[in-house]
């Protein structure tokens, strides 16, 4: 039984609604139920009455949710406990990063303190995207991740540390017209295709960008959405449409754009360290929590 689809199946439950539970997995509404109809369609019975926009168990359903509703928390749990166990005896740290962030020179002077100050720990580092960052976290493949403060706001159960404040920037084709002039708002790109993340990477994200440009009375027109960032990034390099990032992306030092600041955001997009909460830190993760969360 495919474990992605039982923990949609059990949530939902939980949440009592799709539009509830889909919040709380990160992922979109029609993804959600599609993985649940797989899932039906994967044992052979139905596990929903489907009364117009509510659900209703099944007695089938109801049976197979109590009977599994412990085993995806327990799993993860379970992963997460033994690659903590594992590092612990090596003096290993994993870390994640988002793929399109670049270290600026402070995060840089801090890694290479901590390795200066502990070269008998190693330090693993991954790029990955919202999703797998959270991910990672959840089953314990990761000790820790840098992504953006407002993402970690809305996880569960960990703690988080602003090591980096950022402001939100528009990022448009350098060969655009309006590339040419010297200063360049929301308001002015009108009839400019964009480029946005999809809301299943970051329903935080998109929540956030879609009250951004409301504030600016600006409304996008001909949305490309993208379940990468770095296919975001290469998009708006080629001139496939604008989009609005953090100030330290990746994209702001390409030749091959203009970036313009965002006044007015609904939130900036501050790097935030995050790590979980489940249990005492050992003594190389508070040595790294240390270094990194000193001014």
């Amino acid at each position: 039984m495919n474990l992605d689809r039982l923990r949609c199946f059990v949530e939902t439950v939980r949440c009592g609604t799709i539009t509830e539970a889909a919040r709380r997995l990160y992922i979109a509404q029609p993804n959600l139920s599609r993985q649940i109809a797989l899932l039906e369609e994967e044992l052979g019975y139905k596990l929903f009455f489907r009364e117009h926009r509510r659900l209703r168990l099944t007695p089938a359903g109801s049976y197979l949710f109590d009977a599994v509703q412990d085993i995806p928390d327990r799993l993860a749990g379970a992963c997460s406990r033994a690659g903590e166990i594992s590092r612990r005896e090596q003096g290993v740290i994993n870390i994640g990063l988002m793929e399109s962030e670049q270290l600026v020179p402070s995060l840089v002077d801090k890694f290479q303190q901590f390795q200066q100050e502990n070269p008998e720990i190693i330090i693993n580092f991954e790029r990955g995207d919202f999703d797998a960052l959270r991910e990672g976290l959840q089953n314990g493949r990761l000790d820790f991740i840098f992504t953006f403060s407002f993402e970690a706001e809305a996880m569960e159960n960990v703690s988080c540390h602003i090591v980096l404040k950022q402001l939100p920037a528009l990022v448009i084709s350098a060969k655009h017209p309006l590339a040419q002039k010297d200063e360049l708002t929301l308001e002015d790109l009108n009839d400019v295709p964009f480029v946005a993340l999809h809301s299943q990477q970051s329903a935080v994200s998109y929540q956030i960008a879609t009250e951004t440009y409301a504030m600016a009375g600006f409304e996008p027109v001909n949305i490309r959405y993208t379940d990468s960032s770095e296919q975001l990034l290469l998009l708006v390099e080629i001139g496939a449409g604008a989009t609005v990032v953090d100030e330290n992306s990746r994209i702001s030092s390409s030749p091959n754009v203009r970036v313009y600041p965002v006044r007015n955001a609904s939130r900036n997009p501050d790097l935030c360290l995050v790590w979980k909460n489940s249990e005492e830190l050992s003594k190389a993760k508070a040595l790294f929590v240390d270094t990194m969360t000193k001014d």
